[in-house]
């Protein structure tokens, strides 16, 4: 065995008293046959082939309001993060660009208030921030309102339909 090879193997942490040839602890052992291998597609979740729903968009807009004027909010927002671990701090930073990887689009909920509305009052695109004016409701268009208190959420959409709604962000516009 060359020293190079020697190097990789113990960075890699590998077991320099098994043979090469063992697999044993590295796959499945025995190892499953095909028919087993392809009846436990069915098990899979989301199904063998078939993305998984996108995960919950992390908005990254001061929930102050600093970015809330009398008629407008300007909205940030990271897609396909995943969960964040508890305790840690949101940056924002994304994954080196790969954050909006498969997202199509995106719904916007929004209400006057403390609570966002069940439907969404947007259909947004795959972009992830937003200059917003007004929003859509059952009884047409409104506009965004000086000295009034919004709830939005977001969830982003891909190829398998709507993932979860992002945490509730609440802010109060300007005057």
């Amino acid at each position: 065995m060359a020293v190079r090879d020697k190097k990789t193997l113990l960075t890699v942490g590998a077991d320099f008293e098994a043979s090469p040839y063992d697999m044993r602890g590295r796959t499945e052992w025995p190892p499953a046959s095909p028919g087993e291998v392809i009846a436990a597609r069915s098990a899979w979740d989301p199904p063998y082939g078939q993305p998984p729903l996108p995960a919950a968009p992390m908005w990254i807009t001061p929930s102050d309001g600093s970015d809330a004027s009398s008629k407008g909010i300007q909205l940030f927002w990271k897609s396909n993060v995943g969960a964040i671990p508890a305790g840690s701090v949101a940056t924002g930073t994304g994954s080196a660009g790969l954050d909006g990887l498969g997202i199509t689009g995106h719904l916007l909920y929004i209400a006057e208030g403390a609570t966002p509305r069940a439907e969404p009052s947007l259909t947004l695109g795959p972009l992830r921030n937003l200059i917003l004016e007004g929003f859509q409701t059952p009884a047409g268009w409104v506009p965004i309102k000086p000295e009034t208190q919004y709830s939005l959420q977001i969830a982003a959409v891909n190829s398998a339909g709507a993932g979860p709604r992002s945490g509730v962000l609440r802010l109060t516009t300007g005057s």
